[in-house]
């Protein structure tokens, strides 16, 4: 039976945490707030969503 518990992961998660891209989180709200104001403008000009 194999035992995770008793192998070093380190290297692993170290290479993987050096190679992970976190999401600029300005952007993605700016990218929501245009999204969200599209769509009320679709809905109050149009009637729809």
């Amino acid at each position: 039976m194999l035992d995770f518990s008793r192998i070093d992961m380190t290297e692993f998660t170290n290479e993987i945490m050096a190679n992970v891209k976190m999401p600029d989180v300005s952007t993605i709200n700016t990218d929501n707030a245009t999204i969200v104001q599209q769509k009320m403008n679709n809905y109050y000009s149009r009637g729809k969503q």
